[in-house]
């Protein structure tokens, strides 16, 4: 004898559509399920291949920001007695630059896709850093800036002349 859906009663054939709406329920969790793994692995994959170049990268841009703000306030100093100081930090910084810049092509090389930007990025950060050179900052500069005092100073004395 064949069980037909026909020859059920109302209350079996509602249990049966539960039972099938469950089933495919059950089915579709198993199938978000196993798809949210592989999502879930692959993205740990590519986190733990790009995390140390992010890291890299950040470091770069800091040390890059920081030669930034040193020569500036090479330029912009205006006593000749802190010049030296700030010149020191600032090849400090540039030291730390280029060792960062070391730091990150090693790593690009385990990234192919990387490859053809490390050229450009370090012609552009090597390319800054060329702007003032140290014989500039050393010498001439501090020579100015030596010049510029004076200068100052004697418009002052002649603008306000010592008392007789």
């Amino acid at each position: 004898m064949k069980l037909k859906i026909a020859d059920l009663s109302i209350l079996h054939r509602v249990y049966l559509g539960f039972a099938v709406l469950i089933g495919v329920l059950i089915a579709g969790s198993l199938f978000n399920f196993a798809s949210q793994n592989q999502l879930n692995s692959a993205l740990a994959s590519v986190t733990s291949r790009a995390t140390p170049m992010v890291l890299l990268a950040s470091k770069l841009e800091v040390s890059l920001l920081s030669t930034n703000k040193h020569l500036t306030d090479v330029l912009a100093e205006k006593r000749p007695t802190a010049l030296e100081a700030l010149t020191k930090e600032l090849d400090e910084s540039r030291a730390a630059f280029t060792q960062a810049m070391d730091s990150f092509k090693q790593e690009s090389e385990k990234l192919p896709s990387l490859q053809q930007f490390v050229p450009a990025l370090e012609n552009a950060g090597m390319g800054y850093l060329r702007l003032c050179p140290n014989y500039v900052l050393h010498g001439a500069s501090q020579r100015l800036m030596q010049a510029m005092g004076d200068i100052s100073l004697s418009s002052i004395a002649l603008q306000h002349p010592p008392p007789p």
